[in-house]
């Protein structure tokens, strides 16, 4: 397999799959050259031995020549990767957002980093960040910490602190609001037609909470808002820059959801180009490591042939680099110490959710 130096521009812009326990002869290679940005970890991924889990991760690490992103979706609730005993189990952000103060979702975020990081895990691709506003909505629902902006600000920013204050990145999703629309971006496109002072004020509004507390990164939502664009949030350069940057003054990365669903029109490798051209510093491809392979390869093909595109990428690059750099993995060094973290980590965290304050 031959590496092109454009590949090994573009290629940590992409956040990839492994499709079993380890990668492929391939993607090991992209790996070792330093041309791929990481990779999020799914159920098909973790055994259920969570030293084996913690091994491959350190594995992933090492064989990378530059700081590599290593995420997973634990949120809590339904949308946990990682469901194997002693992993904090956390129920849902909406029950959180209900019977917790601020000062336990600090501890709790700190619990969960606490864990993620000793398996070698670099970034959590949560909080959820948009508002259950709309009571039909098929996949927000309990994943958002609450309905209004009052409730839910305090709420995500404290669980958020505490993720960061044990050395794991957040991710506030799903940029600029998934919660108002009346489809789920994983089967089909929504849409949501609400007026531009309607979205800033209530959709917009935790992004924005959260862009000035300084969240590491944010994941764009698979959207149209009609009120500014008619392509997606991902595909939008007046979303995913002048809302983002210039608007709000975020500073750190945007991941794009998934390329892979089915919101999203066309091949992931267009709209891997697409969302990079709008203002994507990363793109996920979350399953089926023949297809990142493609995504890069189309990636570097572009970054070959336009100027913009290469300076896009540039800015891009600089971004993810210093995500990279500012969490570098910290894994456990051997089974018993990471048998020491995932117990205190998990009494600690029953103690707070059974009503006892942290200290």
């Amino acid at each position: 397999m031959t590496i092109s130096d454009a590949d090994r521009a573009v290629g940590p812009l992409v956040l990839g799959a492994i499709d079993g326990a380890e990668p492929t002869r391939e993607t090991a290679e992209l790996l070792e050259a330093g041309a791929i940005g990481g990779f999020t970890l799914f159920r098909r991924n973790i055994s259920g031995d969570l030293d084996l889990l913690r091994r491959q991760n350190v594995a992933l690490h090492t064989a990378s020549p530059r700081a590599l992103i290593v995420a997973i979706d634990q949120e809590g609730g339904r949308v946990a990767r990682l469901r194997e005993s002693p992993v904090v189990q956390l129920p849902s952000a909406r029950e959180l957002g209900d019977r917790m103060s601020e000062r336990a979702l600090v501890a709790l975020g700190r619990d969960v980093a606490k864990q993620l990081v000793a398996l070698g895990f670099t970034i959590n691709f949560a909080p959820v960040l948009d508002l259950h506003s709309e009571e039909k909505n098929p996949i927000i629902g309990d994943r958002a910490f609450g309905s209004t902006v009052a409730e839910t600000i305090p709420k995500v920013l404290a669980f958020a602190r505490g993720l960061r204050e044990a050395g794991l990145g957040t991710c506030g999703k799903h940029f600029p609001g998934h919660g108002a629309t009346l489809a789920d971006s994983h089967f089909e496109l929504p849409y949501i037609d609400e007026p531009l002072h309607v979205l800033m004020a209530r959709e917009f509004s935790p992004f924005r909470e959260a862009a000035a507390a300084g969240f590491d990164a944010f994941m764009s939502a698979h959207v149209v808002y009609r009120a500014i664009d008619d392509k997606p949030a991902t595909m939008s350069h007046a979303i995913a820059t002048e809302l983002l940057r210039k608007t709000m003054g975020f500073v750190g990365v945007l991941f794009s959801d998934d390329l892979r669903m089915k919101a999203i029109a066309g091949t992931p490798e267009e709209a891997a180009v697409a969302a990079i051209a709008a203002g994507c510093d990363s793109v996920l491809v979350c399953e089926n490591e023949a297809q990142v392979r493609s995504v890069i390869a189309r990636l570097a093909s572009e970054y070959a042939a336009s100027e913009a595109f290469r300076v896009r990428c540039t800015e891009a690059r600089q971004r993810v680099d210093a995500l990279a750099s500012r969490y570098p993995a910290k894994a456990a060094t051997d089974a018993p110490m990471l048998g020491a973290i995932l117990r205190q980590a998990e009494q600690t965290a029953v103690r707070v959710l059974w009503g006892a304050e942290p200290s």
